[in-house]
């Protein structure tokens, strides 16, 4: 077992699945890339795009970190020590544990982390502020620490528009035009006002990076590309697509990608 607190450790398997994903399941997929590179124990590590904050969570209760600051533009991490508390009887968040909430183009008030972690955020980044956000981050680790960065579905990919909730799951967002993805959303009865217009903002706001795309933003920033893991389907591809995009973009719906910072030059 790799938590540092195995009691806990067996107390999240009880958890609904899509919460143990968040909260222990993640912080162990962490932990295992970061293994070979001193782990989790003692070190501290910054959230970015933290969401409910429940893998934020999971790493500082689990992992064993020094210190974990989960950030996010919403406020969802409100929700957390109620969380802790009705599914451990935690009083409070554990004293390893922080939330900010921030405007985006913002990163944290923490800096001379170990490790940043972000899970399914780098597609939401606005473009336009995606390279000063990216180097704000780095600015925060110190010389030889680490950055973990993970996106999925990948915009070109058959989930891409990240509108599985209407069914879309063959690359429809790409082979619709805008309006009418934008009618399908208002058209879903299953869906209340309020799901519709954020499905439809989210869809907006998409970036369109792909993999190839993402190890060269981040090691245009300085990093070091360690370790990546590409995910790819083998779903027949529109022949339309295929004239217009490049294959591998349209198959690949996951990359995972450790770098590392640095050292210092010593003067």
């Amino acid at each position: 077992m790799w938590s540092t607190n195995p009691e806990l450790e067996n107390k999240a398997q009880s958890l609904v699945p899509e919460i143990r994903v968040k909260f222990s399941d993640l912080p162990s997929h962490l932990h295992n890339w970061l293994a070979p590179h001193g782990g989790l124990l003692g070190k501290r590590v910054l959230d970015f795009g933290c969401g409910s904050g429940f893998s934020a969570a999971g790493i500082a209760l689990l992992g064993g970190a020094d210190l974990v600051v989960g950030v996010d533009i919403n406020p969802e991490s409100r929700n957390c020590r109620t969380f802790l508390q009705d599914a451990f009887g935690l009083e409070d968040l554990p004293a390893n544990l922080r939330f900010e909430e921030i405007r985006p183009g913002q990163t944290t008030s923490f800096d001379g982390f170990d490790c940043v972690f972000s899970w399914s955020v780098f597609e939401h980044v606005d473009e336009r502020i995606f390279a000063d956000v990216l180097n704000a981050i780095v600015e925060k680790i110190r010389p030889g620490g680490l950055f973990f960065v993970q996106i999925a579905p990948l915009y070109f990919s058959p989930e891409g528009g990240h509108l599985w909730a209407i069914g879309y799951n063959a690359w429809e967002h790409l082979l619709y035009q805008a309006a009418n993805v934008e009618a399908d959303i208002q058209s879903a009865a299953h869906l209340s006002v309020e799901q519709k217009a954020a499905l439809i903002g989210m869809f907006r706001t998409l970036n369109r990076i792909t993999a190839d795309d993402l190890i060269e933003r981040f090691t245009a920033a300085g990093l070091t590309l360690l370790r990546q893991q590409r995910d790819t389907t083998d779903m027949p591809q529109p022949p339309s697509l295929a004239h217009a995009y490049a294959r591998d973009a349209l198959s690949t719906y996951q990359i995972v990608c450790l770098f590392r910072k640095p050292d210092e030059i010593p003067d």
